[in-house]
């Protein structure tokens, strides 16, 4: 089935700080920023910036389930807030994707955004030169397959089981470069 983001889903931008973000080391809510999404797309929230509640907040807090789409700069990934997540409010460059059909999974949404074919079709999209920019109602239009839950189910487990394989191949190759170099440290001893 086919069908339109903005049919299964309610997108909204993130919370447009002017200024600097107001950190505070004592804060009781978190800002998902650019360097708290990682390489293989999922969100880190042990070094949010923390800042203290406001209720000019609320309407931006995230919740599990939730999809953060980076619209701006070329990693245009998106990544889903899992249980358990700590209050935060992403910053205004992530367009929240809350999904409202119960059809779809939010970790397949994810998985199908992060695909370099749906990459290309939302490069297609971007607005601007210098900085290039998802505009939310050209992303909102945007197709997308749904294919049956379980077949989205089986899709997860896959792209779990990958990320995890690339995570521990990383692993490998830091570990053999330890290895190497102490193994010509050797020859200088």
């Amino acid at each position: 089935m086919k069908t339109s983001i903005s049919s299964i889903s309610t997108l909204f931008q993130g919370y447009h700080f002017r200024g600097a973000i107001p950190e505070t080391e004592d804060g009781t809510l978190g800002v998902v920023q650019m360097s708290n999404i990682d390489q293989f797309a999922r969100t880190n929230a042990t070094r949010l910036a923390k800042i203290n509640f406001d209720p000019k907040y609320e309407k931006h807090l995230l919740r599990p389930g939730d999809l953060i789409f980076l619209g701006r700069g070329s990693r245009n990934t998106a990544s889903v807030v899992g249980a358990g997540f700590p209050p935060a409010v992403p910053a205004s460059y992530f367009t929240v994707i809350r999904i409202t059909c119960k059809e779809i999974l939010p970790q397949y949404l994810a998985i199908y955004l992060n695909l370099n074919e749906t990459q290309k079709r939302i490069r297609e999209l971007a607005r601007g030169t210098a900085l290039a920019v998802i505009p939310v109602s050209e992303l909102a239009n945007l197709e997308i397959d749904i294919p049956p839950l379980e077949t989205q189910r089986t899709m997860i487990e896959l792209s779990r089981l990958l990320s995890k394989a690339d995570e521990l191949e990383s692993k490998i190759y830091q570990k053999r470069s330890v290895l190497v170099e102490a193994m010509i440290g050797r020859f200088f001893e």
